[in-house]
């Protein structure tokens, strides 16, 4: 059978030509995950199950391949390392298999321990007692008063995160005549565009404070080389840099503007001596309080965005166990590789609503942005969409 021929098959998410909601990753579920397979909690801590689960369904012309992980046993990164590891195997380069590290080992705990007398950016944002409360309350009030949510997948082609990003760049060469144009990524320009667009369509009150969160890894800044480049670190290793708006600046300002702000922000945090003072006082918090700090603004809203496109799951290459050519014009060039990322949360506890998944860059240049929002909101989004194809200058 044909994955089209199948009912559920036929309903994954294709690539547009447009900018637009293209499925809804949840109504896959069904289809990907076996009967075995882990939901909940439940079904690891009742059983011998590893924390890692994989599982394949077979079509005449395409192949699911099904991961299922517990956050507590490593992140898109970590996971990255895997699929690094599966196809050097795979392809027979089983000396680009990275050393696996994790499990018995700790260079995380060596984080917070040496401050150098820096204080963390984002000291001043950390909530406490009436700050904190305030802030539960407008979270727990958006889950009460829009009780539908609903989750997403969009298609944004490539030259219109290109043109956005040209056009930013343009807009810093303006403002910084004087200076070094500041550089910008298009996964920052794709984050702003986001962060515009769920504004608009959530409509916060003018004074609220947005708080845009960041999700970044920190092999690289914070860990020994052996752990950040000669070794596969399957663990946690990610921090968050903030950035904190009005809705107006949001809304107002050039989209170069909002895209370098991100940029800094994340520049700004993304240092040794400042993971070791987000660790320091996470740690000393933790000891003090009994949970996380968290930064924020007592009324803000919280946005956030993680980026998976670093860890390039669109690149992983399982060439070497196709047996025959599927169908398709994408076959040729993209043969192996994904063709869709379908990322879900098994989560039964606190919604992730807001939470933003830039899934990555497919090999035909089309980008991939998941998130959960209130239902109310998507019809604004998929306005900003429409907006955002009309200004198409191909």
């Amino acid at each position: 059978m044909g994955i089209s021929d199948h009912a559920l098959g036929a309903k994954f998410p294709r690539a547009s030509s447009q900018p637009t909601v293209v499925g809804c990753p949840m109504d896959l579920v069904p289809l990907c995950i076996g009967p075995q397979s882990p939901r909940q909690i439940e079904d690891w801590l009742y059983s011998d199950r590893p924390q890692f689960a994989i599982h394949v369904v077979l079509f005449d012309d395409a192949t699911l391949v099904t991961v299922t992980w517990m956050h507590t046993l490593t992140d898109a990164m970590g996971l990255a390392g895997f699929f690094k590891a599966w196809t050097a195997v795979l392809n027979g380069r089983e000396e680009d298999v990275p050393e696996f590290q994790g499990i018995g080992e700790t260079p995380l705990q060596q984080l917070g321990q040496h401050i150098a007398g820096e204080t963390y950016v984002n000291y001043k944002f950390m909530l406490k007692g009436f700050g904190l409360l305030s802030f539960a309350f407008w979270y727990f009030f958006e889950l009460f008063w829009y009780r539908r949510e609903e989750q997403r997948i969009m298609c944004i082609p490539g030259r219109f995160v290109e043109q956005m990003r040209t056009e930013s760049l343009k807009e810093l060469r303006h403002q910084n005549k004087e200076e070094n144009t500041p550089f910008v990524s298009e996964s920052d320009v794709l984050f702003a565009w986001w962060t515009r667009a769920q504004t608009r369509a959530l409509n916060p009150f003018r004074s609220r404070m947005i708080t845009l969160m960041n999700v970044f890894d920190i092999r690289a800044a914070a860990l020994p080389e052996s752990a950040s480049q000669n070794s596969a670190l399957v663990a946690n290793a990610v921090q968050t840099s903030l950035t904190f708006l009005r809705p107006q600046q949001i809304l107002n300002q050039p989209l170069g503007f909002l895209a370098s702000q991100i940029r800094h922000s994340l520049v700004q945090v993304r240092t040794k001596p400042q993971v070791e003072a987000f660790y320091a006082l996470y740690k000393s918090e933790l000891t003090k309080t009994g949970h996380s700090p968290l930064y924020a603004a007592p009324n803000g809203l919280l946005l956030g965005c993680t980026n998976w496109h670093r860890a390039r799951f669109f690149e992983v290459d399982f060439s070497a166990a196709v047996v025959k050519k599927g169908r398709g014009s994408d076959c040729t060039n993209n043969r192996g590789r994904p063709s869709y990322l379908n990322t879900v949360s098994l989560t039964t506890g606190l919604s992730l609503r807001n939470l933003a998944q830039i899934v990555g860059k497919d090999a035909s240049g089309n980008w991939w942005l998941m998130c959960a929002l209130r239902k109310e909101a998507w019809p604004t989004i998929e306005e900003e969409l429409k907006s955002l194809g009309a200004k198409d200058s191909r």
